[in-house]
């Protein structure tokens, strides 16, 4: 007959009334009904929620009486990390803040600033949801401006500016407490500009005879999430597709705007213990020709292969394989805080079309070991040391080169 939502303050009662109502249809389902609030429960808007069901005013009818609790949904902070590449300075700085209720229908923004010595990049999104099926749109858009700070390019003056604007839909097809399958379209504009000594100067895979790449793209892409009691699996394919519109950057030969490239993403997560926890995951790109830079595969770094610099490796082609235990030697009583160890072991290998030489070698790998302090959800700091086990040469000037890595992210203020 009615569901009757309460409890709520900034976020609309029918936020949480659609949600029930389009995954619990008529005739009454308890198990539907049990599975729709099992999913709000993961909402990352809602704090907790509980529900009664009542006879209604009518024979055959009943009201859900519904309390929920919002989660806190604006946070400020800041981060710092030594994941930059070396040619603009590795250490860099990340101040953001974000809302994920900006109107009270669950939209979300966010907004942050990296910076290292030689880059400056702003990133800006904002996302809507559109239905109670949890479909989204989303807008996005980077800018950044770059200076080569590395001996001996530094006297070159080498300087690259560039823009992305993304467009997504994304449409869950399956949806319940146990799994999601979703559907979606990315559309992307990318512009960039080099010049060297003050002259435009193609620098980069896909530019023009004046420094310029103008890419076009379109992306489809299919993603999955199982959730089970111990364990967690994400899969991500996405199919890239290089147009001709919008002035896009067309060369005599490849790499330019018009290629093809299937990208594929896997993570699974298993519960050894309380807080114990193994992860592995994997990256594999596959593409038809030679691609503009900002669409390689690039390897190394504390996201890819450790042990290596960061983006050490840079291909159209590539694959990537990760393995870490993250073992917990304290936690507190309340759960909320946690430090582990966390031995892990990586390997890459990336190789190049159309005739392009690939990198020697084309294949790293690396071991090591990390340390992982979480403090509550205001602090959290990621510290780990990987050993090459594949021998390159290197300059040892960075943390990086030696194999060191870092993430620090501090959030003093969540609130609302």
């Amino acid at each position: 007959e009615a569901i009757e939502v309460t409890g709520l303050k900034r976020l609309f009662p029918s936020y949480v009334r659609d949600r029930i109502a389009v995954g619990t249809p008529k005739p009454l389902n308890i198990n539907q009904l049990v599975d729709s609030l099992r999913l709000l429960q993961l909402d990352p808007l809602i704090a907790s929620i509980n529900a009664e069901l009542e006879a209604g005013t009518r024979p055959g009818q009943n009201i859900l009486r519904v309390v929920a609790t919002e989660a806190k949904t604006f946070q400020l902070g800041i981060a710092a990390n030594n994941n930059a590449v070396e040619s603009v300075g590795t250490f860099q700085y990340v101040p953001f803040v974000s809302e994920a209720n900006v109107s009270g229908r669950g939209d979300a923004i966010s907004v942050n600033y990296q910076g290292t010595q030689g880059s400056n990049v702003q990133n800006f999104s904002y996302t809507a949801p559109i239905n109670a099926r949890n479909g989204t749109l989303a807008l996005s858009f980077q800018n950044s401006d770059s200076t080569v700070i590395q001996p001996p390019f530094d006297e070159l003056d080498i300087k690259v500016t560039a823009w992305t604007l993304d467009f997504t839909y994304r449409q869950p097809m399956v949806r319940s407490a146990a799994q999601e399958a979703a559907l979606g379209v990315t559309f992307t504009r990318s512009q960039s500009q080099s010049t060297v000594l003050g002259l435009p100067i193609p620098i980069s895979a896909g530019a023009n005879n004046e420094g310029q790449t103008r890419l076009s793209v379109l992306r489809f892409f299919q993603d999955y999430l199982r959730r089970g009691a111990q364990d967690v699996l994400a899969v991500r394919s996405q199919f890239s597709f290089g147009l001709n519109l919008f002035d896009a950057t067309i060369n005599p030969e490849p790499p330019d705007a018009l290629f093809f490239a299937w990208r594929g993403q896997a993570q699974y997560a298993y519960q050894l213990a309380p807080q114990t926890l193994f992860l592995v995951r994997g990256d594999v790109q596959v593409a038809d020709r030679a691609l503009p830079a900002v669409e390689q595969f690039s390897l190394g770094g504390q996201q890819s292969v450790r042990g290596y610099s960061q983006d050490f490796l840079i291909t159209d082609n590539g694959a990537l394989l990760s393995a870490e235990v993250r073992v917990p030697l304290w936690r507190s009583e309340d759960g909320q805080s946690v430090f582990q160890i966390v031995p892990f072991t990586d390997v890459g290998v990336g190789w190049n079309n159309s005739g392009f030489p690939d990198p020697r070698p084309n294949l790293i790998a690396g071991a090591g070991i990390g340390l992982n302090f979480e403090l509550t959800e205001r602090f959290s700091l990621r510290l780990d040391y990987g050993i090459p086990l594949v021998a390159v040469r290197t300059e040892d000037n960075t943390w990086q080169d030696n194999g060191i890595y870092f993430t620090v992210q501090f959030s003093p203020f969540r609130g609302w």
